[in-house]
């Protein structure tokens, strides 16, 4: 059971993954504005940001996300395959794209928005779940606590037990 909740973690966020370059195909198939590709990557890198924010604040963390890395990759992933997707279409038929957004391509990023946010705070959810159990489970198999005759004799520094010397015998 707890494999294919993994699974279908995986598959939700690699489903997410795919939303870009998705979104990238259908703006070039449909001859969209070159600039609905930089709304796209705006709005995957904000839904991720939003997740990861979330994330931090339920575990503690304080690193912030670094969104510039992601907005940047998505922006010239995206333009590559518009590009590309575009090439191949002028071989075929005349191309003409629309020289600014217009309220359907709007649409269509608030919904690109919508489904990536859903997708990777579903893939969220189910790892965080799993991670719980797992912890859960484990805890309860090796018990909470150490007693002190199973605690090492010596220090433990980065995982290498030191032996503490022998008391001097009189």
């Amino acid at each position: 059971m707890i494999m294919a909740r993994l699974k279908l973690a995986v598959a939700v966020r690699i489903a997410a993954l795919v939303v870009l370059p998705l979104a990238c195909l259908a703006a070039a198939i449909l001859e969209r504005s070159f600039l609905v590709v930089v709304l796209f990557a705006a709005a995957v890198t904000a839904a991720g940001y939003i997740v990861d924010l979330g994330q931090r604040k339920a575990t503690g963390a304080r690193a912030t996300p670094r969104i510039l890395a992601g907005f940047v990759g998505g922006v010239a992933g995206g333009m590559a395959l518009f590009i590309l997707t575009l090439g191949i279409l002028a071989l075929f038929r005349e191309t003409d794209l629309i020289d600014r957004p217009t309220s359907s391509d709007w649409l269509a990023v608030g919904c690109v928005f919508l489904l990536t946010l859903g997708l990777r705070w579903s893939a969220a959810a189910l790892f965080g779940d799993e991670v719980r159990s797992a912890r859960v489970h484990l805890q309860s198999i090796m018990g909470r606590g150490t007693s002190p005759s199973t605690q090492p004799d010596g220090d433990i520094i980065e995982g290498e037990v030191i032996d503490r010397p022998d008391p001097p015998r009189d």
